[in-house]
């Protein structure tokens, strides 16, 4: 199967629901203060939208006030998955809650151009948190970025490049994985749609170096790949209550589904890591890729494996 990969542009609405859509137009002025920045959805746009698509079970809308954009692009790349030469375009793509933000693992494989709004002066935190598959959910989860200490300027409209510290963030059950720093890619075999939610946070000053270290030791032991119990990976609250943070200043989100360009990404990991081909995880990608297993569809034979 050639999945094409163009986001899908369907909102499901209730009449109210549409009606309020129609009328707003984009809530064109952000909560906090005027922006000469263009954001594709700002911070009213985004607390609408949370409320109207359940979002807002994850964090509280309490402190939103700042709007962010999140910008995925990439240039073409080619490469063999599952039998075939797979080709993926260039691509640009803006998250907009209020419109288009499902995707697939291709369209998110590069670390993404993210601007928002801040205070200078305060100190600034990113967590790029998957709350998987299914409806909107608070019980699991997995973090694929934490970056903390990110300063504002004097323009009070900050980025995320080159600005604070990436913070350690794994440890799976296959040694080497992913114990990394940094944007970690979407490259998950299952074909239901994952939730990853960008989180800012506001600090009155910044985390001390030493706080920073410890958190470097101790975070991977909360973010473990395919943990269970005590074991499991942090969800957003727990993440908010171990680090002292309140509720977001500004978020957005994406929805993700596997594509081809999965098995590309865990064949390179497989070949440093032969201990991956095992794992089910793996060998899942190219199953759940096949029209059958696709989501939605409920067809004989379909394998729920690929629903998770």
């Amino acid at each position: 199967m050639k999945l094409g990969f163009l986001v899908f542009a369907f909102v499901r609405l209730s009449a109210q629901a549409q009606d309020l859509f129609l009328s707003r137009s984009k809530l064109d002025t952000p909560v906090g203060k005027a922006s000469p920045f263009d954001f594709s959805c700002n911070a009213a746009c985004v607390a609408t939208e949370a409320k109207l698509q359940g979002a807002d079970v994850l964090t509280s809308l309490a402190n939103l006030k700042y709007s962010m954009e999140v910008h995925y692009s990439a240039g073409p790349v080619s490469g063999e998955a599952c039998g075939q030469m797979r080709h993926f375009p260039s691509h640009s793509v803006k998250l907009d809650p209020s419109g288009s933000v499902k995707l697939t693992t291709a369209h998110t494989r590069s670390e993404p151009d993210i601007t928002f709004e801040c205070t200078p002066g305060k100190s600034y935190n990113l967590v790029l948190n998957d709350a998987l598959g299914g409806v909107f959910q608070n019980t699991t989860a997995y973090t694929h970025w934490l970056k903390l200490n990110m300063v504002c300027p004097a323009s009070g409209l900050a980025s995320v490049a080159g600005n604070g510290r990436d913070m350690a963030q794994g440890t799976p059950p296959v040694p080497g994985w992913f114990s990394g720093k940094g944007y970690l890619f979407p490259a998950f075999p299952y074909n239901t749609l994952h939730h990853f939610n960008f989180y800012i946070f506001e600090r009155p000053e910044p985390f001390t170096s030493a706080r920073l270290d410890e958190v470097d030791k101790e975070f991977p032991s909360h973010n473990h790949l395919g943990g269970t119990g005590a074991n499991a990976p942090y969800t957003i609250d727990k993440i908010m209550s171990w680090l002292g943070f309140e509720a977001p200043v500004a978020r957005t989100w994406m929805d993700v589904t596997t594509s081809y360009w999965s098995k590309i990404r865990m064949d390179g990991v497989a070949r440093m890591f032969p201990a991956m081909s095992k794992m089910e995880f793996y060998q899942l990608i190219c199953p759940c890729n096949l029209p059958k297993n696709q989501p939605g569809l409920f067809r004989q034979g379909a394998d729920p494996r690929c629903n998770l």
